[in-house]
C-alpha cells in the first residue's frame, strides 16, 4: 500500500534536478596524507581535464588527462601511452641468453 502512494510522487520530480544531486562536484585538489616517504595528488579542474603526481623515494611520475564521472566512479583517461612513457637511455645485455 505505501508504494503505490510513494510511487506517484517520484514520477512528479523533475529528472534533471535527481542527476545533478547524484553527481557530486569532485573538482579541487586531493593530497596522500600520512604515509612517510610518499607523495601523491590529483587535481581536477571543472572543464574535465586533471593532474596526477606521485613520488616514492627515487620514483616520480607525472600524469594529465581528462576525466568524467559515470554510476559514483571518476574514469580517468591518461595522456600517456601505455609502455612508452619512460625513456631509456642505456640497455646491456649479460650472459648468453
Amino acid at each position: 500500500m505505501l508504494l503505490i502512494f510513494t510511487f506517484p510522487i517520484f514520477l512528479l520530480m523533475p529528472f534533471n534536478d535527481i542527476a545533478v544531486k547524484d553527481v557530486p562536484d569532485i573538482t579541487g585538489t586531493y593530497l596522500l596524507r600520512g604515509v612517510q616517504e610518499t607523495a601523491a595528488g590529483f587535481r581536477f579542474a571543472p572543464d574535465s581535464t586533471f593532474e596526477f603526481f606521485f613520488s616514492y623515494g627515487a620514483v616520480d611520475r607525472f600524469a594529465s588527462g581528462t576525466y568524467s564521472q559515470k554510476n559514483g566512479s571518476v574514469i580517468v583517461k591518461g595522456d600517456k601511452i601505455p609502455g612508452r612513457d619512460f625513456a631509456i637511455t642505456k640497455s646491456s645485455k649479460q650472459g648468453k641468453e
